[in-house]
């Protein structure tokens, strides 16, 4: 296997390097036979060299469709639903930053999506991956691959159900924040930050600048499971410090992470905009591959919304009960 790219990680156990199409590869140094060093710099692949590259991988049981920035790779017999979608998100994301005095670089790489033919395929495609509880998911992205994995639902209408265009928005915005430095790719991001921005961008009712209202940034849907479910989040209150520096909420109640990100998101864009963005930006200078502390967590988000932690965890919460 040959392989040629940018390195971005070295040592005696790892190496770790970024393609010319995107892509993330980690491998020993000791499974090498040789190195070797071109000159200049790397040159990302054109739209069209990674269309040719889904065709040979995919085949003609799938088409693909090429829009300005994505590239949609679909079962043939189906219709296209996702491309108009995802460039509304491509403009609703570079329009929020815009206007938030943070304008976005394009893309570098083509963003692929891929849609699969049914759940079980996308479950399939999930495990052997190494995500941790595929059978939960509806669609993801991998960081490691740069692709969104998504499926088709049962019926060829052209329009894609609420639930469809929701996990379509969240991991398009994912793709999108970290392919345009929003989050560093190769870094590591709170877990809340990543999760509320790409809720946030969930529902295109209004523009993204303005959009404040729970309905507009959480899905109907996922209201809905979370009521369904005994551990409801409604009425339980996550403290601001434990969300902020540890994860592992995600993993012990995930219903209730969600929501608590999704909220904090919507409080600070709504009364703290230039602190938010400042924080988005200062997160995502950190070092790549670099274990990234509670403590440090904790001094990160407190420099960008300086005061009381407790007063503007006290705010917060009386923002989230306003009705709206």
């Amino acid at each position: 296997d040959h392989i040629t790219g940018t390195p971005l990680h070295w040592s005696a156990k790892r190496v770790t390097m970024l393609t010319a199409n995107g892509v993330r590869r980690d491998f020993s140094p000791n499974m090498v036979q040789r190195f070797g060093r071109l000159a200049g710099e790397l040159v990302a692949s054109t739209q069209q060299q990674v269309w040719q590259h889904l065709r040979g991988e995919f085949g003609t049981p799938f088409s693909i469709k090429a829009t300005k920035h994505y590239l949609v790779v679909y079962p043939a017999d189906r219709v296209d639903r996702w491309s108009s979608l995802l460039e509304n998100l491509y403009s609703d994301f570079h329009g929020f930053f815009q206007s938030h005095r943070h304008a976005l670089p394009r893309t570098r790489f083509p963003l692929v999506v891929i849609v699969l033919p049914n759940r079980e395929a996308l479950l399939q495609t999930a495990a052997l991956s190494g995500h941790a509880d595929p059978r939960k998911i509806a669609g993801y992205y991998c960081d490691r691959s740069n692709r969104i994995w998504i499926y088709a639902p049962p019926s060829n209408s052209r329009q894609l159900p609420l639930s469809d265009h929701i996990t379509l928005r969240h991991e398009a915005t994912h793709q999108l924040a970290f392919n345009t430095g929003i989050h560093e790719r190769f870094g590591t991001t709170p877990r809340w930050l990543a999760e509320g921005l790409a809720m946030f961008f969930e529902m295109p009712q209004q523009p993204a600048s303005l959009r404040t209202r729970d309905s507009q940034s959480e899905s109907a849907l996922r209201q809905t499971a979370f009521l369904n479910r005994g551990d409801s989040p409604r009425g339980r209150n996550v403290p601001l410090k434990l969300l902020i520096t540890d994860d592992s909420l995600f993993q012990q109640s995930p219903e209730l992470a969600y929501a608590q990100s999704a909220s904090l998101t919507r409080f600070l864009i709504r009364t703290h905009p230039a602190g938010y963005v400042g924080y988005l930006k200062h997160v995502a200078t950190r070092p790549r591959f670099t274990f990234y502390a509670a403590r440090t967590r904790q001094t990160d988000f407190s420099s960008c919304f300086p005061g009381n932690m407790a007063r503007l965890e006290s705010q917060w919460r009386a923002f989230s009960n306003t009705p709206r």
